[in-house]
């Protein structure tokens, strides 16, 4: 875990891995304290657990494709313009994994309605991320993020949002699509405005009470792995070095390159998620791309540094751990290094942080409009 003190604190979470764990579930994946689950999300986690030991797998899906989905906050690159704010550039990222979050804990406590509803905000704020991402990349400033981001401006229509981000996107054979997603979020579409009858909280938990029912969550699971889905593939495509992980701290030691590589900690998620035989195809066909070519070919040429050079790197509080052995110092401090990155990323965006370092650079852009208002009247 992670902490960074600003004007509010903020936590950030990584999960170390070195193999499938069997027994990983929502609880765990999420960081969901005891005191944020009602009685009824007890029984609901209980049963989820069950319904995972009897073979039913949308369950053990679920909590892979979560992992995975929260494993590409370190793949998040800070674009540059050439003047402006751009710290808050992953803000749609975060806040679409805070709302998954929050829609998986409404959805253990029974309130499936409010749940689905949190859930579509999710993945309008996913697709929202990666569409503002393809369009900085090739802006001088942020401007028209920050606007969006304020609500000085309002953004197209959300399915022309969802074309423009595939449009260019070069997927797997074996991938979920523009389509897929597009049914997905339909269904949820329907609990903000009217399910079918078929589609109804009450029919398919068999009562109008508030309990806990195996066909509800079972519906539940289903219809958020047909959109978890989807967005694990459109994350991949923007980043398909995913795919490839790479001993980062033999590298960089722990002086690691931000939101570009993935190490086996984070691939394993990725890979339980899709399936081994799907992950073979996707490094297949992503093994062509010329960005992934290249930075692959990048890390490949820096030199190894030595056991003693990697620790040697680390600069944070010093740790009592000479009694441990060297992969054992590396896997422990890395995973540190995760979570604190994450931290500082939730820093970035939601703190005052942005508006203080580019006050001055916000004040010349306001006396810049300020003043073509006066020439065009």
């Amino acid at each position: 875990m992670g902490i960074l003190q600003t004007d509010i604190t903020f936590i950030g979470h990584a999960a170390g891995f070195r193999d499938k764990i069997d027994n990983l579930n929502l609880q765990k994946v999420w960081s969901i304290e005891p005191h944020e689950l009602s009685p009824i999300a007890v029984d609901s986690l209980k049963v989820l657990n069950e319904l995972s030991q009897e073979g039913i797998e949308e369950y053990k899906q679920v909590v892979w494709v979560s992992q995975a989905l929260i494993e590409f906050q370190d793949l998040q690159p800070y674009l540059l313009p050439e003047h402006g704010p751009f710290l808050k550039v992953h803000f749609a990222f975060l806040e679409s994994l805070a709302a998954m979050r929050s829609s998986i804990l409404s959805a253990l406590g029974g309130n499936l309605h409010a749940a689905l509803a949190v859930l579509r905000s999710s993945v309008e704020l996913f697709i929202y991320h990666y569409w503002w991402r393809n369009r900085l990349e090739e802006e001088k400033s942020f401007h028209a993020f920050y606007s969006w981001l304020n609500a000085e401006k309002a953004s197209p229509p959300f399915k022309q949002i969802l074309t423009d981000v595939y449009k260019k996107l070069d997927l797997p054979l074996e991938a979920y699509g523009k389509d897929d997603i597009y049914k997905g979020y339909k269904k949820l579409c329907s609990y903000v405005h009217k399910p079918t009858i078929q589609e109804s909280v009450t029919r398919i938990r068999r009562s109008n009470s508030t309990i806990v029912s195996h066909d509800e969550l079972y519906y539940w699971l289903n219809l958020l792995l047909q959109v978890q889905r989807p967005l694990l593939d459109l994350a991949i495509a923007h980043a398909p070095q995913a795919l490839f992980p790479v001993a980062i701290y033999r590298k960089f030691g722990f002086n690691i390159p931000i939101g570009t590589l993935f190490d086996e900690s984070n691939f394993i998620p990725v890979q339980e998620a899709i399936g081994p035989s799907k992950v073979l195809a996707y490094q297949e066909h992503y093994k062509r791309n010329r960005s992934v070519k290249e930075l692959l070919h990048w890390v490949n040429n820096r030199t190894d540094l030595s056991d003693e050079e990697i620790l040697n790197t680390w600069s944070d509080d010093p740790i009592n751990d000479a009694d441990l052995d060297f992969s054992e110092r590396v896997f422990h401090r890395a995973t540190m290094v995760k979570a604190r990155m994450r931290a500082l990323m939730v820093g970035f965006v939601y703190a005052s942080m942005d508006a203080e370092l580019f006050a001055v650079d916000m004040e010349n852009d306001n006396e810049r409009k300020f003043k073509k208002f006066k020439q065009r009247n």
